[in-house]
């Protein structure tokens, strides 16, 4: 599994559109912070969970040398973000 930093401060299209391009099916954020309309990934706060359990209980594979690691956009010469 890979991830995609994302800034509370960029504009709700911005995050959307980083969302849905890098595939992510999980968001992992924060109470308080926006989630973006139409955001299909699974929201999971990470303030809300106890030390005892588990935020993500689904199964994970060991990572491949072909696998990404992160993924970073800028924000491109068109002014759409580039990932």
């Amino acid at each position: 599994a890979g991830y995609t930093p994302l800034d509370p401060e960029y504009p709700a299209g911005r995050l959307a559109f980083m969302l849905a391009d890098s595939g992510a099916g999980i968001l992992l954020t924060q109470a308080g912070l926006p989630v973006p309309e139409g955001c299909a990934a699974r929201v999971l706060l990470i303030d809300e969970a106890g030390a005892e359990e588990p935020l993500y209980e689904g199964g994970l594979t060991a990572p491949d040398a072909d696998d990404i690691a992160y993924t970073i956009y800028t924000s491109g010469s068109t002014g759409r973000p580039k990932g």
